[in-house]
């Protein structure tokens, strides 16, 4: 069927240092369906998901500073 589709997706990540290279972090993430048919009406659906998660950095002590 002829139809007309929008989508929209944002994906938003804010991370806090706690110590040296441990960090908190929060995720969000929006998916957005727009679908618009000539012969029927409009389905939208939307999936949102949130993660917190612990991040931890290790080093390589041979490339300190040298990652360019």
């Amino acid at each position: 069927t002829p139809e007309n589709n929008i989508i929209g997706v944002l994906k938003a990540r804010a991370t806090l240092r706690l110590y040296l290279g441990l960090s908190l972090g929060f995720e969000h993430f929006i998916y957005n369906d727009n679908r618009h048919y000539r012969d029927y009406s409009t389905l939208r659906s939307t999936r949102t998901e949130q993660k917190i998660f612990l991040e931890l950095y290790l080093e390589d002590k041979q490339r300190r500073g040298h990652y360019n």
